[in-house]
């Protein structure tokens, strides 16, 4: 009997033991923002989810963007932080490469989120103007060019207005500092129009309007 009240406490006692251990949960990224960032400039990056918990001690050295076949890039530095949300600071040197970065979090117990592709990297994009700046509609051979920066990867030009379809051309020809190309004008609504312009990675970029 007395063997039996021996077992029945210590088995009370390691079932109490088991309830009180914390369980720490694995972080989960569910949204990066701005999910776009260029070569050389510096981008404050915010990750939202759950489960976060960075090591107290360089929290930022935790935080990382990772692409295959290339080093990757630790944040420099976090300024806010807390289960739910990250704050974190990223230098993006010149010489990274571009295209399609992972977003890395690791928690203090070396359990990590990856979210895979989940920010790009590429050549920031600049239109200081366009001309003409106005055309007659259900004209089929309109000539534009644009002038500015960083548009030698651009794949095409389109005019957007919300609530119309996009009218888009890949007509083009492109070098560093301009575009030139046609747009087919036949049956366009008339409205005023932005300019956007679409590189290789679907980094866009709109600007002024039309006519």
């Amino acid at each position: 009997m007395k063997h039996s009240l021996l077992l029945l406490s210590l088995g009370s006692m390691i079932l109490l033991l088991t309830l009180i251990i914390p369980v720490t949960a694995d972080p989960t990224i569910s949204s990066i923002s701005p999910d776009v960032g260029y070569r050389g400039d510096t981008v404050t990056m915010t990750i939202t989810g759950s489960g976060f918990d960075l090591p107290t001690s360089n929290p930022y050295k935790y935080v990382r963007l990772m692409m295959e076949d290339q080093s990757n890039i630790t944040s420099s530095s976090i300024s806010s932080k807390s289960s739910t949300k990250i704050v974190a600071k990223f230098v993006i040197r010149s010489s990274k490469e571009k295209g399609d970065w992972s977003v890395v979090v690791v928690n203090s117990d070396g359990s990590e989120d990856v979210s895979s592709d989940a920010f790009t990297i590429s050549d920031e994009m600049a239109i200081s103007s366009i001309s003409p700046t106005y055309a007659k509609t259900n004209t089929d051979d309109v000539s534009f060019t644009l002038t500015g920066s960083g548009l030698s990867d651009v794949q095409e030009v389109y005019l957007y207005k919300s609530g119309y379809d996009n009218l888009t051309t890949t007509d083009i020809s492109t070098s560093s500092a301009s575009v030139t190309g046609t747009f087919d004008l036949t049956d366009i609504d008339e409205v005023t129009y932005k300019v956007c312009v679409m590189d290789s990675l679907d980094v866009r970029k709109c600007v002024s309007s039309v006519t």
